[in-house]
C-alpha cells in the first residue's frame, strides 16, 4: 500500500487547499471529511486519476480507512 498523506496549503488571501496523496477511489473524501467539518464548508473539488480507481479492500476495510 502506498503511503497516504494530506497536504494543507494556505494562500495569502486565506484560501485553503487540501491535497490527498496515496488514496484510491472515494477514500480520499473520507480522509478529508474532518477538514470539511472543521473549515465549515466544502470548496471546489478536483479529482486526480486515482479517484477513478477502485478502492482496495484489505482485511474487510477499505484502503483509505482511517479508524
Amino acid at each position: 500500500m502506498d503511503d497516504q498523506k494530506l497536504v494543507i496549503i494556505l494562500d495569502k488571501t486565506g484560501g485553503v487547499k487540501v491535497e490527498a496523496f496515496g488514496f484510491k477511489g472515494s477514500s480520499c473524501e473520507k480522509a478529508t471529511e474532518f477538514l470539511d467539518k472543521m473549515l465549515g464548508s466544502k470548496g471546489k473539488r478536483e479529482f486526480k486519476s486515482s479517484y477513478y480507481e477502485d478502492d482496495v479492500i484489505v482485511d474487510g476495510l477499505p484502503s483509505g480507512y482511517c479508524g
